[in-house]
């Protein structure tokens, strides 16, 4: 009797359903298939000025890009493809489009254009995913006007938004572009300083974010791409290569950095005080361009002083080389004049020493040494080296007595009275002293490390040294 029951209380629920049912099934799947992607390219080309999204990226080798695109999609009459246009404000181009079935309804770029593809196209050094870039989008949703794409092979995501004719003027990003790019090129380190909204950041104790040339390029986007290091907790963490986006809002990191919940994203143009501040809500801070290294890296100063002035290299010779090859600036030139040549005394070598030790033995503490190709005839000028900040030091002349080899004649007044080395002295002892950055490169049983030294008082004094030490 229960038994009963139950199969009379199913028809029934079955015979409550049915009108729902036939509802429900009254188009084949091939209909619902075809009206997916009318509907699909209806909503495409029937935008008045088309759409726009701000796509970014990630490829396989983590390598990431990204690009403002706006969109204006042409339906071939009765069918579920045409052409669309595409333009960055820095290309333009056309591509065929269709609209397909497969895990979904698809939209398919199928011919290529320089505004989507040098993200697509497959590399071998990039493997077979470029740099995050697709061809294929399957259609997610339509929600508040936008429409959700999900990329096929990467799982990127594409979210087309309605444009307006404003968006087609790609004057603003062109203009953006320009002054990021040229303000890039006439320096030689950046940064971006936050004070506020990331990392416990504080004007005390500011986060920094440094920004290198980056190790790949795609031809002709050598001015997009970057690599970026930040340091936290003690560790310095080095992303992926990745892209500046350039939009009518400003400007875009293709792969954000992300510090407990709190994203640093954006860059936006402060036309009052000509400088590119960070725009992501709740975070305070500027990109900073700079001729001079601005990255305090925790005891470099100290460190420039251990590992080259206190130390002999493998021919014995203690000390700093200075010299005009790794130089630039009006020291390049003053000390091409100094060293060499036929007029006595020749000053081959000058070295800035830690605790130098004269060649009979006689210990005279630190200082700026000119010397000879023998190595027996020097002139020491005392200096002391002192730190100033943990990436900063001065060299002050003590005005202690120069000091010379018992039979190099002439050259203490050659020191004293040759402009171009006082010229030059007086640049290495300049009052605000210079910046150091460093790059270290373990190899095998050698630690390689190249400084690179800043005036500060004129930037376009600058050095590098190469040191090479055993592990």
């Amino acid at each position: 009797m229960k038994k009963l029951l139950y199969i009379l209380a199913i028809l029934t629920v079955f015979s409550s359903c049915e009108k729902d049912f036939e509802y429900v099934f009254d188009e084949t799947v091939s209909e619902r298939i075809e009206g997916s992607k009318s509907n699909l390219t209806s909503l495409l080309t029937e935008a008045e000025f088309g759409w726009k999204t701000v796509f970014t990226g990630i490829g396989t080798d983590e390598h990431s890009s990204g690009s403002f695109i706006a969109f204006k999609f042409t339906q071939i009459e009765d069918q579920n493809n045409g052409t669309v246009l595409m333009n960055s404000g820095f290309d333009e181009g056309t591509s065929e489009f269709f609209i397909n079935h497969q895990e979904g309804t698809v939209l398919q770029f199928n011919t290529p254009n320089d505004v989507l593809y040098w993200m697509v196209e497959p590399r071998a050094y990039f493997g077979a995913q470029g740099l995050g870039g697709e061809v294929e989008y399957i259609f997610m949703k339509e929600e508040n006007g936008k429409l959700f794409f999900r990329g096929k092979m990467n799982d990127a995501d594409l979210v087309l938004e309605r444009a307006t004719a404003q968006d087609w003027d790609m004057t603003d990003i062109q203009a953006g572009f320009e002054d990021f790019t040229a303000k890039r090129k006439n320096s030689r380190y950046q940064l971006i300083r936050i004070t506020s909204g990331i990392n416990n950041a504080s004007e005390e104790n500011p986060f920094y974010v440094r920004f290198d040339d980056a190790g790949w390029n795609v031809e002709g986007k050598e001015d997009f791409t970057y690599s970026a290091t930040y340091n936290v907790d003690g560790e310095d963490i080095e992303q992926a290569d990745a892209a500046f986006v350039y939009t009518h809002e400003g400007i875009q990191l293709s792969n954000p950095i992300v510090i407990e919940g709190d994203t640093l994203s954006k860059l936006v143009f402060d036309e009052d005080q000509d400088k590119w501040m960070v725009g992501d809500k709740g975070m305070l801070g500027e990109f900073v361009f700079s001729l001079v290294p601005v990255y305090p890296q925790p005891g470099v100063a100290q460190l420039l002083f251990d590992k080259s002035l206190a130390t002999a290299d493998r021919s014995g010779m203690k000390g700093m080389l200075l010299r005009a090859y790794g130089s630039e600036g009006p020291m390049k030139d003053l000390v091409g004049k100094i060293l060499g040549g036929d007029q006595e005394p020749v000053f081959d070598k000058l070295l800035a020493v830690i605790g130098y030790v004269s060649p009979d033995g006689v210990e005279l503490g630190d200082g700026l040494v000119f010397r000879d190709n023998s190595g027996d005839n020097f002139a020491f000028v005392p200096v002391t080296y002192e730190i100033t900040a943990e990436h900063q030091f001065k060299i002050v002349r003590t005005g202690g007595d120069i000091i010379t080899s018992t039979d190099w004649a002439g050259a203490i007044d050659k020191i004293n009275n040759d402009a171009d080395i006082n010229d030059y002295l007086d640049i290495l002892c300049s009052e605000n002293g210079w910046s150091v950055a460093v790059d270290y490169f373990p190899f095998g049983i050698y630690e390689i490390y190249t400084f690179e030294l800043g005036n500060n008082d004129n930037p376009a004094n600058w050095m590098e040294n190469f040191v090479v030490t055993m592990r």
